[in-house]
């Protein structure tokens, strides 16, 4: 009965370590990731490049379709008791203690130690702290965070929306290709961007029109709604499911169209998930890291990047405060999502 979740877990840990790139670039440790930028970026090998990309797309997708082929039919359902209530367990005070301790251990390994020593580094490093320079790249990426998952929050609104319209079999299928960039890591992601808007550059060379996508702010913005367009269409798809579609429904016995009971109905009553999506998308984009590093313009940098390039220069002092501003709008982040889902459980009792 667990399967479903412990594949799904491990599927999200695995991309999450192929996407990996800071880490093991400040540990050494040589992976495809890694290789991909040394190839690109250091030996300006770009076909070489994109031969790894293509190794790491196939290694993600292969390891999916084995999990789903193994699965087949297999289907899992919760029995009548699964609506019964809970019966609390009173354990003796050593298991009780032996549970606190497993639950704290890793919140203070991965939390609290960390931000303790965040915290010492970033007062040792204010005394000489570039706070103008610091101010102004934060900004900056916060601006560009914020617009992005804004924007995206609503497109994938309007893609879920359509997706539940239209009964077209091709529409559903245009949106859940739109909505594998999670699946893809972020340098593959980036290479790929860099590829079509580059092109797209030449493109318009040969037309004697003098616009440059690749190395824009637009180029980043674009691989950012590529690579996190699932984490805002799959809550809001949920959600969206959970509209009563007999409101839709008869809104269009009144004579309205879709894009009045798209505003009327469907908005007010979702606009509190789309912010929330908004929000966790945001969260994902300011601490995003090897996507960055590829599309960003010349003198851009975000939180993430501004950390990194302090880290890899040994500057390890320096790179505590923008880390810490980092993990402060990671908490904000899952604070406002948690009230989101206590909100949603209140609505639904």
């Amino acid at each position: 009965m667990a399967r479903p979740a412990l594949i799904a877990g491990l599927s999200l840990i695995v991309m999450e370590v192929v996407n990996e790139y800071g880490a093991v670039n400040l540990f050494g440790v040589p992976t495809l990731t890694e290789g991909i930028f040394r190839t690109w970026f250091g030996l300006g090998d770009r076909a070489s490049g994109l031969r790894l990309a293509v190794i790491v797309v196939v290694i993600v997708f292969a390891i999916l379709a084995i999990e789903v082929w193994q699965r087949k039919r297999l289907r899992y359902v919760e029995g009548a008791q699964a609506n019964f209530p809970h019966r609390r367990v009173r354990l003796q005070w050593r298991g009780a203690w032996g549970v606190v301790l497993c639950c704290a251990l890793p919140v203070m390994i991965g939390f609290v130690f960390p931000v303790l020593r965040l915290g010492y580094w970033a007062v040792v490093a204010t005394e000489d702290f570039n706070f103008a320079v610091f101010f102004k790249q934060a900004l900056t990426s916060l601006t560009l965070a914020s617009i992005t998952a804004l924007l995206l929050s609503l497109i994938a609104f309007f893609l879920a929306f359509s997706v539940r319209v239209h009964s077209d079999s091709r529409v559903c299928k245009l949106v859940r290709a739109s909505t594998l960039g999670y699946a893809i890591p972020s340098v593959v992601t980036a290479v790929g961007v860099m590829v079509l808007l580059g092109g797209m550059d030449q493109l318009l060379s040969d037309f004697s029109i003098s616009l440059v996508l690749s190395g824009s702010l637009f180029a980043i913005s674009f691989a950012y709604m590529v690579r996190f367009m699932t984490v805002a269409y799959q809550p809001l798809n949920a959600s969206m499911q959970g509209v009563c579609s007999t409101l839709h429904e008869a809104s269009r016995t009144l004579g309205q169209g879709n894009w009045q009971s798209l505003i009327r109905i469907h908005w007010p009553l979702l606009r509190v998930n789309v912010l929330a999506c908004a929000t966790l998308v945001f969260i994902d984009i300011m601490k995003e890291l090897p996507l960055t590093l590829v599309l960003r313009p010349s003198d851009f940098e975000t939180l993430a990047t501004f950390a990194f390039g302090f880290a890899k220069e040994g500057y390890i002092y320096d790179c505590a405060l923008p880390s810490l501003l980092i993990i402060a709008l990671g908490v904000w982040g899952l604070l406002v999502i948690e009230r989101w889902v206590d909100k949603e459980a209140s609505q639904s009792c």
